[in-house]
């Protein structure tokens, strides 16, 4: 008997921009465990999804947008405590090498809140801060590039209009936590992030 073996389902040209974006996330992060599996998990439900051709393309759409989100959010906060625990490390140390060399706990504590509420005379905290901010730049420009590369192909560019606009709206969403999470003002933050493109700091 002869059988012949079914064809896969092709995966929709649509789908490719959402799983990009989620297996950028191990790239961002410069490897990890955690972020790879993420990144990596989020990319291959997106194409799983995509091609389940009975259900609706909105409903496929409708998934893949809300799985590259929620795979965002999950780093985002994966970045956040990261950067939480190397804060109070640094805070911890700072505080170890005040009590060796004899300061006494009342100055030690002064300089503690001092440092809380200088975060930004720190090149080192400008330089946490900066890395936390742009964590969302090239997953956009590589978005945009796409989306030019359509347009050039001359194919439709609706679904990277869309993914532009999610990124563009996670990125504000992660500028706005991050002056929150420094407590500092949108414009302190928009000049770290100017500081930091003009000295070239590491991205992550």
């Amino acid at each position: 008997m002869s059988s012949e073996t079914p064809k896969k389902t092709p995966i929709p040209p649509w789908a490719w921009p959402f799983a990009i974006v989620c297996f950028a996330i191990p790239v961002v992060a410069i490897g990890g465990a955690i972020p790879t599996g993420l990144g990596i998990a989020g990319g291959l439900y997106c194409l799983a999804v995509a091609r389940r051709l009975e259900k609706t393309e909105k409903h496929r759409v409708i998934h893949c947008v809300a799985a590259t989100a929620i795979c965002w959010s999950l780093f985002a906060a994966l970045a956040v405590g990261v950067a939480t625990l190397r804060t109070k490390s640094r805070a911890s140390s700072s505080s170890h090498a005040q009590a060796r060399d004899g300061m006494p706990s009342e100055l030690t504590s002064v300089s503690a809140g001092a440092s809380e509420q200088d975060v930004l005379a720190d090149e080192d905290s400008r330089r946490e801060i900066y890395a936390m901010a742009v964590r969302m730049r090239e997953p956009l420009e590589r978005a945009e590039a796409r989306k030019v590369e359509r347009r050039r192909r001359g194919l439709d560019v609706g679904i990277s209009d869309k993914q532009i606009d999610h990124i563009e709206r996670m990125h504000e969403n992660h500028l706005d936590f991050a002056t929150r999470f420094y407590k500092i003002t949108r414009e302190e933050l928009d000049a770290v992030i100017v500081e930091g493109d003009r000295k070239r700091w590491p991205m992550n």
